[in-house]
């Protein structure tokens, strides 16, 4: 095989390695593997969220100005939060959607 070859099979494999870390990254945090689909659930704070059903428009006052820092923004996602984290878990997490759009997440278990 020639340098050119093996160079390329190479740098295949990296990408396809990237790819698979993403995917599995984004099966963690978010319960699927489609780093495109919406997420049916967040690991947060150490706690299990869950989607809502329904996409919420929120703007003004009501927009969630907290940015989480956390793994998620791995893949791309933002979360926020209305208030920024104290002592206690969060109950709801948002997920930034676009256009004032959020999915929001209520966790599992209570607080």
């Amino acid at each position: 095989m020639s340098n050119s070859s093996q160079t390329r099979t190479q740098r295949a494999l990296l990408i396809v390695l990237l790819i698979l870390a993403l995917l599995i990254i984004n099966r963690e945090v978010y319960g699927r593997w489609n780093p495109l689909g919406l997420p049916k659930r967040l690991s947060c704070f150490g706690r299990l969220y869950r989607a809502s059903t329904k996409t919420v428009m929120l703007t003004g006052n009501d927009m969630p100005h907290h940015l989480v820092y956390t793994p998620h923004l791995l893949t791309g996602k933002r979360i926020y939060l209305h208030e920024p984290r104290g002592e206690y878990v969060p109950t709801v997490l948002y997920l930034y959607l676009g256009k004032h759009t959020y999915l929001p997440f209520a966790l599992v278990g209570g607080p």
